[in-house]
């Protein structure tokens, strides 16, 4: 479904900066997949740079004796690396009732029972007579299979950054490796636990599939075209930096600068589910008939045609470029800001966000998609 999305009052560095007082544009619309690749790894590098504040406080030290000051740098530094270590083992903790609680609500009995169920149906001597079916039911499989993987893999990850910090414990002193290691550890895992908690809101048939991205410039001559290129690239670098594979299908260049449209293929696990958020609401079935088809999906194009009204709510219209129809702002200057008008997440690192970094506005999105239709249903 298109999205229209605030130009930018001016772009960042080494970007042609649309003019104020046009009106750029451009419509983007997000069509759903129903089919899937395994995502593949890509290839980019990013560079950062940082600082270490000093832990320690100017102080004179003319005539203090080496010894006195060489004994105060190692107490000082001792005390910093236990506050570090309480910190640790609270993350920990914290970390570890978290993963219960998943594990809880995901209920693994009730998986295992389901994953026998599928494994029996799978071995059956008829099952490949109805292939669609058989095609349904191994997808359910590898859910199934994927999500009991996926739960383990939490209790085995907070189960080593807890022996990390049983064996600091019993350490005359604090190893620096070791609480690196348990530090990435629950790094990691919450970035897995945020992202598990985000695909059991994604509930509907179509959310696990890859995703076609449509980006038209609308009406603003080079600056529309600017800032479209700018979203392509923006979208880009967000399947790159989810691991999916994604690639242009085709892209028309404009006249001087930037492009007319793109259309973007997505291929991974939630991709449509966590990019739905990115567009609006409308119909504009034709669209939707020529991602399938292009995909060589021609007796699911039938089947959908006979479904247009749910393929409302999967692919619409593009929506005029005017102010009030839109998702996001994006303010380049005088000062830095994007901001979701539905949810009011918003953020002052625009440059992240155009560098592909959607995933808090995805998530700030899907959480309030999911109060909504609580709210409206009262359905938990």
């Amino acid at each position: 479904m298109e999205a229209i999305l605030k130009p930018p009052l001016s772009s960042p560095n080494k970007t042609k900066t649309p003019k104020p007082s046009s009106f750029s544009s451009c419509t983007m619309s997000i069509i759903n997949k129903a089919t899937f690749l395994p995502p593949l790894t890509p290839h980019f590098t990013t560079s950062f740079s940082f600082s270490a504040p000093s832990r320690f406080t100017s102080s004179v030290i003319y005539a203090t004796p080496e010894s006195q000051l060489s004994e105060g740098v190692e107490r000082t530094t001792r005390e910093w690396v236990m506050q570090d270590f309480y910190a640790l083992r609270k993350d920990v903790e914290t970390a570890t009732e978290r993963v219960e609680e998943i594990r809880a609500s995901a209920s693994l009995q009730l998986l295992g029972k389901e994953l026998v169920d599928l494994e029996s149906k799978a071995a059956d001597s008829s099952f490949w007579n109805d292939r669609a079916k058989a095609q349904e039911t191994l997808l359910a499989l590898t859910d199934v299979k994927d999500k009991i993987n996926l739960l383990n893999e939490f209790k085995t990850k907070v189960e080593d950054a807890e022996t990390i910090v049983k064996l600091t414990e019993e350490m005359d002193s604090i190893g620096a490796a070791l609480l690196e290691e348990a530090v990435n550890i629950i790094k990691e895992l919450n970035k897995a636990l945020d992202l598990f908690e985000l695909t059991q809101l994604l509930s509907g048939p179509y959310n696990k599939e890859g995703v076609v991205i449509s980006i038209t410039a609308g009406a603003g001559g080079t600056d529309a075209q600017d800032w479209a290129e700018m979203l392509l690239r923006m979208y880009m670098r967000w399947g790159e930096k989810q691991k999916y594979k994604s690639w242009v299908v085709e892209k028309s260049l404009g006249e001087e600068a930037g492009i007319k449209s793109a259309t973007i293929e997505v291929e991974g696990r939630y991709a449509y589910g966590y990019l739905s958020g990115e567009k609006e609401k409308g119909s504009q079935l034709a669209n939707m008939i020529k991602a399938l088809s292009r995909l060589e999906a021609k007796l699911l194009v039938i089947a959908e045609e006979q479904r247009a009204p749910e393929i409302k709510q999967i692919r619409g219209d593009a929506v005029k470029a005017e102010w009030g129809q839109r998702i996001r702002n994006y303010v380049f200057h005088p000062y830095k800001l994007v901001k979701d008008i539905r949810t009011g997440f918003e953020t002052s690192n625009i440059a992240s966000v155009m560098d592909g970094e959607l995933d808090a506005f995805i998530k700030a999105y899907l959480k309030y998609k999911y109060s909504m239709n609580v709210s409206a249903t009262g359905v938990h």
